[in-house]
């Protein structure tokens, strides 16, 4: 099939009027990669279980966009386009839900006496603290620290 869509692509770029071959071009492209798996969940459905996934799976280190796709079974590519209408990327939006769970973590006081501000950023995903850090002050408009002690 390789060989055949090869020879296509030459004869096609050699003369880009050819409709015809431009048409079994398509149809071997179709033939070719028909079998594979292909996700036809609607956006909306798939972009709802993508966001149940990062909820489940928040604290977890090998949560990003890479491991959701696979998880949903489609590609990078499709899951950034079932994320454009939140008007957020995937990893905007698990880095946004996991400072939020941090956020309300230190204001419940459940972190207070057991656990650093900088372990709950390690638990939470973040594995560079200065990044946690500008992170959480962009979202909140405040230090992590000063969230603790305002209540």
């Amino acid at each position: 099939m390789a060989v055949v869509l090869r020879a296509l692509v030459v004869k096609l770029a050699a003369d880009p009027n050819e409709v015809a071959l431009g048409a079994l071009l398509l149809d071997a492209a179709s033939q070719a990669f028909r079998g594979l798996p292909v996700s036809t969940e609607p956006t909306q459905t798939r972009l709802q279980r993508a966001l149940l996934l990062i909820e489940q799976h928040l604290t977890e280190l090998s949560l990003d966009s890479s491991w959701l796709a696979a998880r949903l079974k489609v590609s990078l590519r499709t899951l950034q386009d079932d994320f454009r209408p939140t008007g957020q990327t995937c990893t905007e939006v698990i880095r946004e839900r996991r400072l939020r769970w941090i956020e309300a973590r230190l204001r419940s006081g459940t972190a207070r006496n057991r656990e650093t501000i900088a372990a709950l950023a390690f638990a939470a995903g973040f594995n560079d603290i200065s990044y946690f850090n500008r992170s959480f002050r962009a979202l909140f408009g405040c230090a992590p620290g000063d969230v603790v002690t305002r209540r």
